[in-house]
């Protein structure tokens, strides 16, 4: 099963639009077509993020729910311990990406961000938007069909 990071920026467009390309990659994640890989570092910055005024007053779901869509990724991902320090990104807020692709051994990381999709790859990491992403996601799941 291909492991894939996902930046916050992909957790939160996910809650700031529930039918756009996030929601699918994440509700993908969920019910298991891929699997998630998060660190307590990655955790945290979504949990950070939700907090910003400017993103909470855009929020169309309500607080019980972000509880719940952060208690089944709390379920459905694979941890890394953040025994891993990465200094590789221009960003430096971004290594924690690439610290938990590299602890994880991940297939992808998928991100909006452009210093971290300027990078293209870390290691054996493919570093891709969203749409990307989800054409590969679809080919894959193609391939392993009899």
């Amino acid at each position: 099963m291909l492991r894939v990071v996902l930046d916050a920026n992909i957790y939160i467009s996910a809650l700031l639009k529930p039918k756009g390309l996030q929601s699918k990659i994440v509700r993908k994640g969920f019910q298991g077509d891929f699997q998630i890989v998060i660190s307590e570092k990655i955790f945290l910055e979504i949990c950070r993020v939700l907090k910003y005024p400017k993103i909470a007053e855009r929020l169309s779901v309500s607080n019980q729910e972000i509880k719940k869509f952060l208690e089944r990724l709390i379920d459905v991902s694979q941890w890394t311990l953040d025994e891993v320090y990465v200094r590789a990104c221009e960003d430096p807020n971004d290594d924690i990406y690439l610290a938990c692709a590299k602890e994880s051994r991940a297939d992808f990381l998928v991100s909006g961000d452009q210093h971290l999709l300027k990078m293209k790859e870390f290691g054996a990491t493919k570093v891709v938007m969203s749409r990307v992403f989800l054409e590969l996601l679809h080919c894959h799941s193609n391939a392993r069909r009899p």
